[in-house]
Order: C-alpha cells, then sequence, then structure tokens
C-alpha cells in the first residue's frame, strides 16, 4: 500500500512538472529552469554528504 501511494504521488508530481512546462513560457526557458533546478539539487545534496 505504502509502495503504491508514492507511485501514485510522484505521478501527480511529475504530471503537474509536465504540464507546467508544457503550459508554462517557451520549452527553452523550461528546459534551462529545470537544468538550473538539478544543479541546485546536485549542491545540495553535496552539502548534505
Amino acid at each position: 500500500m505504502i509502495i503504491k501511494k508514492r507511485f501514485i504521488l510522484i505521478m501527480i508530481i511529475f504530471s503537474l512538472l509536465i504540464s507546467t512546462s508544457l503550459i508554462g513560457c517557451d520549452k527553452k526557458e523550461a528546459n534551462n529552469n529545470t537544468i538550473k533546478n538539478e544543479s541546485v539539487n546536485n549542491e545540495n545534496n553535496s552539502n548534505a554528504k
């Protein structure tokens, strides 16, 4: 049950991200934003270690 709930949550988050990127500005800007977010996440992960 816990795994199913997590999977559903992940799918909802993914669909929201996809819809916002499609609805939002140009694809290039959306890609730049995702790249920035990934780099920030990587920095946070390295700091956490």
